[in-house]
């Protein structure tokens, strides 16, 4: 039971917003421990929405690109979760009808910090959590950090893509820089909606 505010933890979800309609959540309690609670006002008005279009079944198919020698198809399976607050994406790239890597992706606007986030769980056996240095309507682009980071991505910087080219077409892409260097193109594949 709770009997003061002592004892409150908070989980605090600014990132996502709550919804169109306000309500208000206790952010903290300050640290001389004053028993006033101090609120925050939350809302999802945020440039997600602008990304809405994602939601579906999208396919594509690239040659020679991501480090790998052939075709590659990509299959790609976006929902709207938590509250209309995020996008997860099941992610699967086959070779020669043979998978070589699956993913799982939650993708958000953290409205606190005005930016894009992206995690995604690989079946390489890696983490990458991406933030957003550049978004629009119609493109978003993030730097990534590994967890763990993988041998031999040290001493390179990763970002990568997604461009609107219509409702129903998107790029996604990676781009590689070793220490020093600009920014080249390491793998881009065309999407097409297809549910």
């Amino acid at each position: 039971m709770l009997d003061s505010l002592d004892n409150l933890m908070v989980i605090n979800w600014v990132g996502f917003g709550i919804s169109k309609d306000l309500y208000r959540l206790p952010c903290s309690v300050p640290a001389n421990n004053d028993r006033t609670v101090r609120w925050q006002i939350m809302t999802t008005d945020s440039p997600l929405e602008d990304w809405h279009f994602l939601i579906g079944q999208w396919k594509g198919r690239s040659t020679d690109q991501f480090g790998e020698t052939g075709e590659l198809e990509s299959i790609i399976k976006l929902t709207l979760e938590l509250g209309r607050r995020a996008i997860m994406g099941i992610y699967e790239t086959k070779q020669n009808d043979k998978i070589i890597n699956q993913e799982i992706s939650v993708l958000f606007f953290d409205v606190l910090n005005k930016v894009f986030r992206r995690k995604s769980f690989f079946s390489y056996g890696f983490v990458t959590n991406e933030v957003s240095y550049e978004h629009s309507s119609t493109a978003l682009r993030f730097d990534i950090t590994f967890e763990p980071l993988p041998t031999q991505f040290k001493g390179t910087r990763w970002c990568s893509f997604i461009t609107k080219v219509s409702p129903t077409q998107i790029l996604e892409g990676l781009e590689q820089a070793k220490k020093g260097e600009d920014f080249k193109l390491y793998g881009e594949v065309q999407l097409e909606k297809v549910s």
